[in-house]
């Protein structure tokens, strides 16, 4: 069994009321339990707001002091609003298992297997 992240691209909370807000969460809340009641769940979260780092050095350099800039990807403003850790036989399998969640509905989700080291 391979491991794959999911990770949710896109924003939720633009414009929505709270009581929108609050029936998007249940509904994020069932696909989640669903998964895990399936076995394919080993776990995940919604990412806050606003927060993180991006940490790196300039051209690389292992002499270069690293930088640190506030936000998270604040050079593309790319926002990733959570993840989830799922164990699946294949990327098919991975693929059919987020096919239904409700997050496509406001962004794109990106599939990657985790590369067990």
């Amino acid at each position: 069994m391979a491991q794959f992240m999911v990770i949710a691209r896109g924003s939720l909370t633009a414009g929505m009321s709270p009581a929108e807000m609050q029936g998007v969460l249940e509904k994020y809340m069932a696909w989640t339990k669903g998964l895990a009641a399936q076995g394919k769940l080993d776990h995940g979260n919604k990412l806050q707001n606003g927060t993180g780092r991006v940490v790196g050095r300039k051209g690389g350099e292992k002499a270069a002091k690293p930088t640190i800039t506030d936000g998270p990807f604040s050079e593309t403003k790319e926002v990733i609003g959570g993840y989830w850790i799922l164990n699946a036989a294949d990327y098919d399998e991975a693929v059919k298992l987020v096919a239904d969640s409700p997050h496509l509905a406001y962004g794109p989700l990106e599939v990657r297997a985790v590369d067990v080291i």
